[in-house]
């Protein structure tokens, strides 16, 4: 601890988000909020969590290789992230993309990839939201990042609330839900996958199931929180 303090004494960490230094004592800027708990390096690819609280136990079936985020989807987070995509706030999407691409380009710093896509809505869910927050998510990071963002993915069927059903529920229910769009190309590619929060993995298994069949190669799922959700969690 003190030779981290040290560190960042000789070398302050500046704030993604607002390029404020972030007081010593803290690990996140106060732009950020109170009550954040981010995720640091050492952390599990399968779930997300980090790895004194994976809950996969590094078993999984999953169709994406990796998965990361820069917060658990709890306190100043959670507030932020509900405020973004329920009521409206999609100036927060820099906020969340900032931290996001700075979480990506720590934890995979040679790996190039060549698209970001992001999960997608049906349109009427989009006509009634009015925005798909998720590909704001995604726009930001292409920004950051420097990596061309493109619609790979289009939803094809209404489903359930994913919020509302349990982890096997959530499997069934988004069988079929994603098909590749029209003139997509993903044979070969390295593709981020964005969406905002994690919670079982399935949303981001099913798409990254049509990305795999179209041919691409590997797949990074890039989240901007982990919900910390464990009751009959599987992948």
């Amino acid at each position: 601890m003190r030779q981290n303090r040290l560190m960042r004494l000789f070398f302050p960490k500046r704030c993604p988000n607002c390029k404020q230094i972030i007081p010593i004592d803290r690990d996140f800027c106060p732009c950020t909020g109170n009550n954040v708990t981010g995720i640091g390096a050492d952390f599990c690819e399968h779930c997300g969590h980090e790895a004194d609280n994976c809950v996969c136990g590094g078993k999984y079936s999953a169709y994406f290789e990796h998965l990361a985020a820069p917060f658990v989807y709890s306190g100043a987070i959670k507030s932020r992230l509900c405020s973004f995509k329920f009521y409206g706030e999609k100036s927060e999407s820099r906020f969340f993309a900032s931290h996001m691409s700075v979480k990506f380009s720590e934890a995979y710093p040679l790996v190039k990839p060549d698209i970001i896509t992001y999960v997608p809505m049906t349109d009427r869910a989009q006509k009634k939201r009015g925005y798909n927050q998720s590909r704001l998510l995604a726009m930001e990071l292409s920004k950051r990042l420097l990596v061309p963002c493109d619609a790979l993915l289009v939803k094809q069927k209404e489903t359930s609330r994913q919020h509302d059903l349990s982890a096997e529920e959530r499997t069934g229910n988004l069988i079929g839900a994603f098909g590749l769009a029209d003139g997509a190309e993903t044979a070969g590619k390295t593709i981020v996958l964005c969406d905002d929060i994690k919670t079982t993995g399935s949303t981001l298994s099913e798409c990254a199931k049509v990305l795999k069949q179209a041919g691409a190669k590997d797949i990074y799922c890039l989240c901007a929180a982990i919900s910390d959700y464990s009751p009959d969690l599987h992948f």
